[in-house]
């Protein structure tokens, strides 16, 4: 949502103009309480006043790049609109030039490498379903890319690489490794994770969330596999609504999707077990489900057993791999 705050009533007329052009629009005079109110991730604010009042008001709020708002400040001439906060991630920059469009201004971008009309690594991560392990090394490399302009990535997943973005095969010489297995980067170096596992999951009525979460673990260490690279989670739809299983995917920030007993019992080469049937009516639940969801045929860990879980995991791709891990 966004929410545009304006003091005075030339504010107000511009506030009004700008939201015509805009879709899940409030307007509000401004109030400092207020903006405590809808300082939340995923807001989108912006200030019809000077940027003084701005800093001062938010300056208290302020937690995390990744989770603090987008923030815009249009001076009140109605003359040039400034992405103040939050510009990537945030989406503020991207606010920033909806705005100005929308006004017909000047848009004010200062982010370097905006400037330098080049590739936001941590957007581009982003966009590409990447987890970045380690968030402390970005400013580095995003110096070291504004200064020589380009960046050698070494790469074990299919994804398509922006020109200053350069493929190498010399992993420790890599500015940016993305793989799925391995912690060891150079000392400086960026590791992205690729989201790309789909887990399935059948699990007894009253699992608990720790108890699924460990079972995923376990799983995924018997290949050495990391939980954030985890796209989504799939199960049965008479388990889409399990306690246990909702909370574990909510703490992870993971969508959960089910499918009906039919279809999973159209997904061959999996195996089949009578007392899972006469519970659900499939004859499988956790395998049918992660290849459902990745959309392959293929397993990369078959069936593991747990006391009150099973899971199974799928690997997205546009290729087939060599065979199951495990």
């Amino acid at each position: 949502m966004t929410t545009i705050f304006f003091i005075t009533k030339n504010g107000q007329g511009l506030a009004s103009r700008l939201a015509d052009g805009l879709a899940d629009v409030e307007l509000l005079r401004f109030d400092a309480n207020a903006v405590r109110r809808r300082w939340l991730p995923g807001e989108r604010l912006v200030f019809i006043m000077a940027a003084g009042i701005v800093i001062r008001t938010i300056a208290p709020l302020l937690v995390d790049k990744k989770t603090d708002p987008a923030v815009v400040v249009i001076d009140e001439a109605g003359q040039h609109a400034i992405s103040l906060l939050s510009g990537h991630l945030g989406g503020a920059n991207s606010l920033t030039r909806e705005v100005a469009e929308i006004l017909s201004i000047t848009p004010v971008v200062t982010t370097a490498s905006d400037v330098a009309g080049l590739p936001a690594l941590d957007l581009w991560a982003r966009d590409n379903n990447l987890f970045i392990e380690n968030p402390g090394a970005l400013p580095s490399v995003m110096k070291r890319l504004i200064d020589s302009r380009t960046l050698h990535i070494f790469t074990e997943h299919d994804v398509p690489l922006p020109p200053a973005f350069l493929r190498t095969d010399e992993r420790a010489n890599a500015d940016v490794v993305i793989s799925l297995t391995g912690s060891s980067v150079t000392p400086g170096s960026i590791l992205l994770r690729p989201r790309i596992l789909s887990v399935g999951i059948g699990c007894n009525s009253g699992t608990s969330r720790q108890e699924i979460e460990a079972a995923v673990g376990s799983a995924l260490g018997l290949a050495g596999l990391p939980l954030v690279a985890i796209l989504n989670i799939a199960t049965i739809d008479i388990k889409g609504k399990e306690p246990g299983l909702v909370d574990f995917c909510a703490h992870h920030d993971l969508p959960l999707v089910t499918y009906s007993a039919d279809r999973l019992n159209q997904v061959p080469n999996v195996g089949h077990s009578d007392a899972v049937f006469r519970a659900t009516g499939a004859y499988a639940v956790a395998e049918p489900s992660a290849m459902l969801a990745a959309e392959t045929e293929w397993l990369l860990i078959e069936k593991q057993k747990f006391p009150n879980v099973t899971v199974a995991v799928a690997r997205r791709e546009t290729q087939k791999p060599a065979g199951s891990l495990i």
